[in-house]
């Protein structure tokens, strides 16, 4: 049955296009037939109505000549019915009589003869309606053959005399004709032409008597008949006369073998083989078995249609054209394309049948109504025999499409999917069955491997966890010991011992941090956070943090950002300045001599972003060529002899490039040997609105004068004083320097210019020299790194109160007073973190484990709980938990080596506070218990 249907489809491809080429040439040739035929009608419609309107003018002018005619007999018979035999009292020849009245004579018909003396009767009337018909009356006598003219008398004298052969003709044909009376009584007339006449005369006799013809006969004659019948009604035709003999009188200048043989019909064509010449008009005139032809030439009739013609020939030729050109573009735009497309279909459902039946899968489909299978291909019919009530139950399904899997009773596994379709007019699903034996057993050897994958993974996470906290709990005793044993006091040489501890110390914090932060990102469970924050501000933390090491180094160090970059956006901070702080960091570290820039400028603003990018400048040693590609990989390490001499672990530039792509940005490096090298670090983040941001500096438009060795810092810092509406101008360009008017800042570093000045300064200092530089009744210190700084202490002298100068943390008499309950198994960090705490003013109650925590006395009274979260009975989770149970108030603060996000989620369970990594040094310290003492009050 399936191969019936493909024979019957290929079938009917190939007949539909010559079907379709059959139809247009059908539909053109119909065009065609109805064009040619109503041409055909309107021109025979118009050539009969021309023939019409002839034939009327023709019966016209045949009435007015019978009209004529018959006139004429009329009166030759009132002549010869007026003809009388004269008494002998009358004189002999021609003598004429009145009969007691002058309006009646007898005109004697003369006649050799004496025995036959006939005259005729005529009135004063007759004679005149002989003059007006322009007729004679003529009398031809038997015995001596002659024909004279008898009226008008005036005709006797002046007329010529009948030719000779004519009276022979005339008595020749008189002799021959039988005269009989007709049945109405009335005498017999007959009509007579002469073959010899010139005058084109007719003739007309009648019998003097009936009984014999030696009383001669009576006659009428006359001539010019064109002018004397009345053929008004005839345009474009001609007439003439046929005596009963067949003679053609030749009126019209034809001969009689030019009209052909006349055809039986009174009106018909003559002449001609294909194309007649005339059209023929005969009329019987008379008594005496003449004929009168009218005939128009067929030419005369194409003439007047021939404007009908011309347009239907026009009509017809612009119609054909017409047919011809759509029919040819209809062929090559429509036809054409049309049966490619038809060819192609065919293809494509050939290939597609073909594709079904070859096809490694099973493909069947199902009508809907009954279930039943239209077609199906080899594969499919030996699934379905395994199963013969699945297709029933897809018909049963109500859903348009489904997967599902089962397994037949052989043990293969098969995966059946379907859609809803249409197939000739019903609905129908196209089934897809697929043998997913192998496909299980991979997946299933897959998942295995997958749950080997994450035991391991959770292991290695473990593993890591651990030797994460194990690691840090002997480093936090390190770290915090070498830190406190550096503010006891120590000489020059031990003093550098220090520095070499607490930089090898740092160096092996950094590398556990980065190993940790590289496998959080492989585990995939680094989560970014969104707070609002200032990209400026953050520049210039970073370069503050970095700056006496740089200075140690003797470098320039400094900060330049585009006045075009947004006070606040919103990203995760911690983030961005880790990727800051590991490339500025990587700059001081292989940079000898020079300068280290960071800038900071806008790519591209939007409505609601901005696309940010972070140039990281140095004039270091630079990367070679063929380190650049793998600058990123992790473990790759670029030095030389002549960096620093812990080079580090080669992770942070693969942890910043990660962290990059996870913020939907990009890092990448520029570098030349011996020149130095660019970083560039390019993110999109959103623009941040809130009220609760601290507001920026707003100036009044008043002269602040700007001096400093560094001309891109001195024009930078102008820029943004401007943009806050103070009227920066850099002091080597202020036209009068000696007005003690506005207000100068000197940045750092310092120019070496004289500057004799009375006005207010701002001189800013590095972190290592603002608190060795002794203050001067008009002078204030600020931090050198700052732009904002520097704008708000501008925004204070402004608004005349004075800004506290900035002072050392380390000369600060820190004395917070709190109470703090430490929590940690580890003895070490116990010791540590109580002498920290001890040295910061704080009174400190230790617990070596949860449970002595939580049974400490006066607990709800401390002001800050510190706990480890990782311990032996119960951990620092459980510890926060109970002590909230409890009704404890005050902060809790969790410890941990990894601070990935789930460890954030449990501490916002528990309500935690604050969750830090150890080590903790004694500035972190130092800003948590600021934090406690702001929220107390």
């Amino acid at each position: 049955m399936y191969k019936e249907k493909n024979i019957a489809i290929a079938h009917s491809s190939l007949q539909a296009p010559r079907l379709s080429r059959l139809l247009l040439c059908l539909f053109a040739t119909a065009l065609f037939c109805c064009i040619f035929g109503a041409s055909f009608i309107y021109v025979y419609y118009s050539f009969n109505n021309t023939i019409s309107d002839f034939r009327r003018q023709m019966n016209g002018a045949a009435y007015n000549a019978q009209h004529f005619f018959y006139e004429r007999e009329y009166l030759l018979q009132s002549m010869a019915s007026a003809t009388i035999l004269v008494p002998d009292s009358f004189h002999s020849k021609n003598e004429t009589k009145s009969f007691n009245s002058p309006e009646l004579s007898l005109l004697r018909l003369n006649s050799d003869s004496l025995n036959n003396n006939y005259g005729v009767m005529v009135t004063l009337k007759d004679q005149k309606r002989l003059e007006l018909k322009n007729v004679q009356l003529i009398y031809t006598s038997v015995e001596t053959g002659k024909t004279i003219t008898i009226l008008p008398t005036h005709h006797q004298d002046n007329a010529p005399k009948m030719p000779v052969e004519v009276e022979h003709e005339i008595i020749e044909f008189l002799s021959t004709q039988k005269w009989e009376i007709g049945h109405d009584g009335k005498l017999p007339i007959v009509w007579f032409s002469s073959s010899s006449n010139k005058e084109e005369r007719l003739y007309l006799f009648t019998p003097v008597e009936a009984s014999t013809q030696k009383t001669g006969w009576l006659g009428l004659t006359f001539s010019d008949l064109k002018s004397s019948i009345d053929l008004s009604t005839l345009q474009g035709g001609k007439y003439d006369f046929i005596d009963p003999q067949g003679r053609l009188l030749n009126i019209s200048g034809l001969n009689r073998n030019d009209l052909g043989h006349f055809i039986a019909d009174p009106f018909g064509v003559a002449g001609g083989r294909l194309i007649p010449d005339y059209l023929v008009l005969q009329r019987n005139i008379g008594q005496g078995g003449w004929n009168l032809v009218y005939f128009v030439p067929v030419s005369e009739l194409i003439r007047i249609n021939l404007p009908v013609f011309q347009t239907v020939i026009i009509i017809v030729t612009i119609l054909t054209v017409l047919i011809i050109l759509s029919f040819c573009y209809l062929s090559r735009k429509v036809l054409q394309p049309a049966l490619s497309q038809f060819s192609a279909l065919v293809d494509s459902e050939a290939l597609n049948r073909k594709l079904v039946e070859t096809a490694p899968v099973g493909l069947a489909m199902v009508r809907k109504r009954d279930g039943e299978l239209i077609f199906f291909n080899e594969l499919a019919q030996a699934w379905i025999k395994s199963d013969e009530s699945w297709f029933t139950r897809i018909a049963e399904n109500k859903k348009p499409s489904i997967m599902v899997e089962f397994v037949l009773q052989d043990g293969r596994a098969i995966q059946l999917s379907y859609a809803q379709t249409f197939w000739g007019g019903e609905v129908a699903f196209l089934c897809v069955l697929n043998d997913i034996s192998r496909l299980k057993d991979v997946e299933r050897s897959l998942v295995e491997a997958k749950k080997a994958a994450e035991s391991a993974n959770k292991a290695k996470t473990l593993f890591l966890t651990t030797m994460s906290h194990e690691i840090r709990t002997p480093l936090y005793g390190i770290m915090g010991t070498l830190e406190l044993f550096s503010l006891s006091g120590l000489n020059g040489q031990q003093s550098e011992y220090m520095k070499t501890l607490l930089l090898s110390s740092s160096s092996l914090l950094r590398i556990v941090n980065d190993s940790l932060d590289l496998s959080t990102i492989e585990a995939g469970r680094l989560t970014l956070e969104k707070k609002p924050f200032s990209p400026m501000e953050l520049a210039e933390l970073v370069i503050e943090t970095y700056a006496a090491k740089a200075e140690n180094k003797g470098l320039k160090i400094y900060t330049i950002s585009d006045t075009k970059v947004p006070h606040y956006v919103s990203g995760d901070v911690t983030r961005v300045r880790q990727i800051l702080d590991n490339l500025v960091n990587n700059a001081v570290k292989f940079t000898l001599s020079g300068h280290i820039i960071l800038r900071v400028n806008v790519v591209q603003s939007f409505e609601k972003k901005v696309r940010l990018v972070f140039n990281v400048i140095d004039t270091g040693i630079g990367i070679a060529s063929d380190h650049l590609p793998k600058l990123f990989d992790p473990y790759f390490r670029s030095g030389n002899k002549f960096t620093d001499p812990v080079s580090g672990s080669g992770l942070g530039l693969s942890i910043c490039s990660r962290l990059a792509q996870l913020m939907g940005g990009k890092l990448w490096a520029i570098s030349e040997p011996g020149l130095g090298t660019r970083f560039a670090f390019e993110v999109e983040l959103p623009f941040a609105y809130d009220d609760n941001l601290p507001s920026w500096p707003g100036l009044l438009p008043v002269p602040v004068y700007v001096d400093g060795a560094v001309r891109e810092i001195v024009y930078n810092l102008c820029k943004w004083l401007r943009r806050w509406g103070a009227k920066a101008i850099p002091y080597c360009s202020a036209t009068n320097r000696d007005v003690p008017v506005g207000l100068l800042i000197q940045t750092w570093p310092p120019s070496t210019q004289t500057l004799d000045l009375n006005c207010r300064r701002i001189i800013a200092l590095p972190p290592t020299l603002i608190y060795e530089k002794k203050l001067e009744n008009n002078n204030l210190i600020t931090g050198a790194y700052s732009v904002i700084g520097i704008g708000r202490l501008v925004q204070s002298i402004q608004q005349n109160y004075e800004q506290v100068s900035e002072i050392a943390p380390s000369l600060m008499s820190d004395n917070f007073r709190l109470r703090v309950l430490v929590v940690d198994d580890s003895p070490i960090s116990r010791i540590i973190l109580r002498d920290q705490l001890e040295l910061l003013g704080n009174i400190v109650v230790l617990a070596k484990n949860g449970i002595e925590a939580i049974n400490v006395v006066d607990t709800l009274r401390f002001d800050a709980v510190i706990t480890d979260l990782q311990m032996p009975f119960l951990d620092g989770y459980t510890v926060a938990y109970k002590l909230r149970n409890k009704g404890y108030k005050g902060q809790i603060i969790g410890l941990s080596g990894n601070t990935d996000q789930e460890q954030k989620e449990r501490e916002k369970a528990v309500e935690m506070d604050y969750l830090l990594r150890k080590p903790l040094s004694l500035s972190q310290l130092r800003t948590l218990l600021h934090n406690i003492n702001k929220s107390r009050s």
